[in-house]
């Protein structure tokens, strides 16, 4: 299986979560038992485990406001390759930037991000903390981001991925397309039918997933090679161990589960993304495709970020509808509807400074001064300005705390001990659950969330049953129990797309 996924994964498996939606037991009955203006200075720390991307980040940040008790929010982000690690900056730091994505653009990120990595400074100077990583970890970091726009880190792509394909099919190159169409129809089509087999074929035959309008996509992608561990064939040094760089990622799954196969459905125009039409007929054919499944789902990330409520679409099929004046005037979000939803901070509430490095003491919260100014009416032309405040409000409190190396290492320090109230392992790391150290880092009240293997084309449907009981037994040996039938987390079966557990520590 680890052939067609890859050695390093830079995009995840199952779709983005909002890791605080199911919080332990007794913070649920505290937000429960407190008044819908409250607002308390409760923090909460996750621990986020080899994601391969930042969707559940992003989500998780986006729809903060959704926890109107939460104030400070820490996230310790693992990821083993420095390659990983530097995607997630990368990933980022563009949601912060709306230029044209180009090879340049790329490279100009990547300047930005190597004088964040050694000065501090940048857009993402008091988002991200660098202070877990070791020296070595930062150095290998910078040569990462310094390659993507020096002349040596120029490297055909396209030419070492096909060796990944000629290696993966081998007799089989020849029939690949046959091949690619049983892994479509027997895995991919009933769990993500969203996705068309014309897409899937082509990712899988020459990496390209997204495709927008009558771009031209003519240039490598050099944020997708990474160091491997590979063995010296001939000469002197035959039989060491060397990092070889390729393309090491997975060819046979695809990127398209974070953002491109589920949603938020808060009307029917969002459940019309999923609308099949044909039912029955033997001709079932999907009215909307991944890629705008995808592009709805960042817009409503972004939509929420910047005005505080969710993003509904206005008319059926069209994921634009809902952002103003195409929408109808009933639907139209509003700055009095947008006052509304925004809690009142406390008087006594510092002022943001997103530049500034984040201990753990002060936090920001501009939502007073930016609902003050709109209040005053605000002119046109300053609402862009605004929403840009109030998206830096929904970062203000967020510390990303980057981790690296082995996982198991940092499950055993000291530091960590009971620090962390959600803790979500991806595929790659549910293995985890089976170390006893795991509790030691848990809360006295905790929620674990674990990747299932439901949309993993290599696995048979038995297969992915296997993967749940297995994590189930490793979670009973922990003593983490399943939410009750009774609450708002999902059930716990091969169907979903994570398997949910609450922990408590015993008296």
């Amino acid at each position: 299986m680890k052939e067609g996924l890859g050695a390093h994964a830079m995009w995840g498996f199952t779709p983005a979560l909002d890791l605080l939606a199911y919080p332990p037991p007794a913070f649920a009955a505290e937000d429960r038992g407190s008044s819908s203006g409250s607002s308390s200075s409760k923090k909460s720390a996750v621990l986020l485990a080899q994601p391969g991307d930042p969707g559940h980040l992003l989500k998780t940040i986006c729809c903060r406001r959704r926890h109107a008790t939460l104030q400070q929010l820490d996230v310790y982000l693992h990821d083993g390759p420095p390659e990983v690690l530097a995607r997630h900056l990368l990933l980022l730091a563009v949601i912060h930037d709306w230029e044209e994505r180009t090879c340049k653009y790329v490279a100009r990120l990547a300047r930005e991000l190597v004088e964040l990595l050694r000065a501090g400074k940048g857009p993402m100077a008091g988002l991200i903390d660098f202070s877990l990583l070791k020296y070595r970890e930062k150095d290998e970091l910078e040569e990462v981001l310094l390659s993507w726009y020096s002349e040596t880190g120029c490297s055909d792509v396209a030419k070492l991925r096909d060796q990944r394909l000629r290696n993966f099919f081998g007799q089989q190159y020849d029939a690949r397309h046959s091949v690619v169409d049983w892994d479509y129809t027997a895995r991919l089509k009933d769990v993500a039918g969203v996705i068309h087999y014309k897409q899937y074929r082509k990712w899988r035959t020459n990496g390209i997933a997204f495709e927008f309008g009558d771009q031209v996509y003519d240039r490598p992608n050099l944020t997708m090679l990474s160091f491997a561990e590979g063995l010296v064939k001939s000469g002197e040094h035959r039989g060491r161990k060397k990092g070889v760089r390729g393309f090491w990622l997975d060819i046979r799954v695809g990127p398209f589960m974070p953002f491109g196969v589920d949603c938020d459905r808060p009307n029917k125009a969002a459940e019309d993304l999923f609308l099949v039409h044909n039912k029955g007929t033997g001709t079932e054919q999907y009215r909307h495709n991944f890629a705008e499944v995808a592009v709805y789902n960042l817009l409503s990330y972004m939509w929420e970020a910047e005005t505080g409520t969710m993003y509904k679409m206005s008319k059926p099929h069209d994921i634009y509808s809902g952002l103003g004046e195409e929408a109808p005037e009933g639907e139209r979000c509003t700055v009095e509807e947008l006052l509304d939803t925004v809690e009142e901070e406390p008087e006594a509430q510092p002022q943001v400074n997103m530049d500034s490095k984040r201990g753990g003491g002060e936090t920001q919260g501009p939502v007073a001064t930016v609902r003050q100014e709109l209040q005053e009416g605000a002119p046109e032309g300053e609402q862009s300005r605004l929403a840009e405040r109030y998206r830096a409000e929904t970062f203000a409190g967020v510390t990303i705390h980057l981790l690296s190396g082995e996982l198991g290492a940092h499950l055993s320090r000291q530091r960590y001990r009971r620090a962390f109230d959600r803790v979500h392992l991806s595929g790659t790391a549910a293995q985890y659950a089976s170390s006893a150290a795991i509790n030691e880092v848990l809360a006295p009240e905790a929620t674990i969330s674990v990747d299932t293997a439901k949309y993993l084309v290599p696995l048979r449907p038995d297969q992915q049953e296997a993967w749940v009981t297995k994590v189930k037994e490793m979670a009973a040996e922990r003593s983490w129990t399943e939410p009750a039938t009774s609450t708002s987390a999902p059930s716990s079966s091969a169907a979903n797309d994570t398997l949910y557990f609450h922990y408590r520590a015993s008296e």
